[in-house]
């Protein structure tokens, strides 16, 4: 499954970069039975949550967010339709709201967030 303006927007100088976020966000629409033209922020954020599963770092995170915002504001512009990805934060660039809904609703390790566990205490009282 492709989705709909892609090759459009990958024709374009700036789109061109985004080819394999593209597809792999269109693989995991494809293998969850989602359509595009109902995508909203809701599963665009289980999409980011998916990547950071697999292991994604922010850097790709924030390149899955580029292309996702590049994308969806074409889309936008060619069918007046609206864009799901506008709400979307860099990672580098993440509001106090965002960092607290991601770490709210993620179930991330400490070393997605670059927190250094605490290596000082032993058991779960703090006895050392």
């Amino acid at each position: 499954m492709m989705l709909a303006h892609a090759a459009d927007f990958l024709a374009r100088e700036d789109g061109a970069p985004h080819e394999a976020a593209l597809a792999h966000f269109a693989a995991w629409l494809a293998a969850r039975g989602l359509d595009e033209a109902h995508v909203g922020q809701p599963q665009l954020d289980e999409y980011l949550y998916h990547l950071a599963l697999e292991g994604a770092n922010s850097a790709r995170l924030d390149q899955a967010v580029a292309a996702l915002k590049g994308y969806f504001a074409f889309r936008a512009s060619r069918e007046g339709a609206p864009d799901p990805a506008d709400g979307l934060c860099y990672f580098g660039e993440t509001g106090e709201a965002r960092e607290r809904y991601i770490k709210a609703e993620w179930a991330l390790s400490d070393a997605f967030y670059g927190i250094a566990p605490d290596l000082g205490r032993r058991g779960r009282g703090g006895d050392a």
